[in-house]
């Protein structure tokens, strides 16, 4: 929302400082629950105002401030990821770039965090090589334990990846400086995690292979990990391919009509808007619908891309 209404901000915490071919600032007003953004450039003055806690944004949607119930994530080079815990829904946003009239936080994705080991990691075909490879008169035990390892499978490697998630997960927790973390492609990026994965493969073998009453001999387990981690190809450094994938399932019911009316949208505007920029739908064809004139419908439409501050063409 745009406004040019003059705001004491002495009470309020400075947000947000941002210049280029200008200046922005921006102020938390707990009081009101608002963000109050000050822009000045070549055109004078201007104050804005956005709720200060946002539980939905849209795809494409431009914000001026990062709302303060989000929990930050991870930082790379052009994006950050943010967790909205009211609606359990990963966020990631670009950087701002450019001018300070269209300094804002785009955001791009919304869905489900994947934080991906790298490749190798969980190659049960190498496994299989392996083991077939190897001569059951020489190595009998390890054979057996082995086997007895493959054909466990599905178990240990859930809970092989689910180490490997608690790792990573850690790893983007404690990084906050974008130079800690390695830009990748797009809104991908890379973390790196220091693993003990002779402790935790160990511990996830010997269950695995024990006998009915518990006893498993520790050099065979010793080999048997070392083997593994010669076919996964690890160290203890394990990289991590990360970001925020699209999940419809992830929204909850209603999401983006919350989202809508968040952005200070009327009833229906955020309708109009749903139905015929999300939903697909033509204006005329939703007019009709409502029984509305044609002209309700891409006023509200107009409404709602301003104040979702997205430029978008005219396709209706």
């Amino acid at each position: 929302m745009m406004t040019n209404d003059s705001k004491t901000l002495a009470e309020d915490a400075q947000i947000r400082e941002y210049a280029e071919n200008g200046t922005l600032k921006a102020y938390n007003n707990e009081k009101e629950n608002e963000h109050i953004i000050k822009i000045t450039d070549e055109r004078g003055q201007t104050t804005r105002t956005t709720s200060a806690t946002r539980t939905a944004v849209l795809e494409g949607e431009q914000l001026w401030t990062i709302p303060k119930n989000w929990k930050h994530f991870a930082t790379d080079r052009g994006h950050i990821i943010y967790r909205i815990p009211e609606t359990d829904v990963f966020v990631s946003v670009s950087r701002p770039t450019g001018p300070v009239s269209g300094a804002t936080y785009t955001v791009e994705t919304l869905g489900s965090l994947y934080l991906k080991p790298q490749s190798g990691v969980l190659d049960r075909e190498g496994v299989v090589e392996w083991v077939e490879s190897l001569d059951e008169d020489e190595n009998p035990d390890l054979k057996e334990v082995a086997t007895k390892l493959l054909d466990n499978w599905d178990e240990f490697g859930q809970f092989w990846f689910n180490v490997l998630q608690t790792y990573g997960k850690s790893e983007l927790n404690d990084q906050s400086d974008p130079n800690d973390l390695e830009s990748i492609t797009g809104q991908h990026g890379r973390v790196t995690a220091d693993i003990d994965n002779n402790k935790n493969l160990n511990g996830l073998v010997r269950h695995r292979i024990s006998s009915e009453d518990g006893v498993v001999d520790d050099d065979l387990v010793d080999e048997l990990v070392t083997n593994l981690r010669d076919v996964f190809d690890v160290n203890d450094r394990i990289h991590f391919y990360y970001g925020v994938s699209e999940n419809e399932d992830r929204l909850p019911d209603g999401y983006r009509y919350r989202a809508l009316v968040e952005a200070a949208c009327s009833s229906a505007e955020a309708g109009d808007y749903l139905m015929t920029e999300i939903h697909d739908m033509s204006q005329s064809e939703w007019a009709e619908s409502r029984n509305v004139d044609p002209s309700t419908v891409s006023k509200n439409v107009n409404a709602a891309r301003l104040n979702l501050d997205v430029t978008i063409a005219q396709s209706h």
